[in-house]
């Protein structure tokens, strides 16, 4: 039997797919960090019904948990200055091989869900 959707979850959907195109093309265009904005543009890809075996989750994913331990963005204020200056080598390589997977993955994001439905 087939399923019905409803408007509520064409709504959710679109709004997820907007969302994803933002937060992707403001990275793209260095409106947004990629590794700030990675948890919720892997959230939303999510919503999308994407899973680990599709490309673009699955480096947006990789890139949320490998950096969630790093001072990043807003939460370095909460950091000792001596701690962040011992993070902050791990910090640039996170954002060197972050950008390697993730921009291309954006790139991909904003293209593919850009298409009309």
């Amino acid at each position: 039997m087939r399923r019905l959707v409803t408007s509520d979850e064409q709504l959710r959907s679109k709004t997820a797919r907007d969302r994803a195109i933002a937060l992707a093309s403001a990275v793209l265009t260095g409106e947004a960090d990629l590794v700030e904005v990675s948890r919720e543009l892997w959230s939303r890809l999510g919503e999308l019904g994407l899973d680990w075996d599709d490309v673009d989750y699955h480096a947006l994913g990789v890139i949320a948990s490998e950096t969630d331990h790093l001072p990043i963005g807003a939460e370095r204020a909460n950091w000792d200055p001596e701690a962040l200056a011992r993070k902050d080598p791990e910090v640039r390589d996170a954002y060197a091989w972050a950008e390697e997977i993730g921009l291309p993955a954006c790139e991909r994001v904003v293209a593919r869900f850009s298409r009309p439905s």
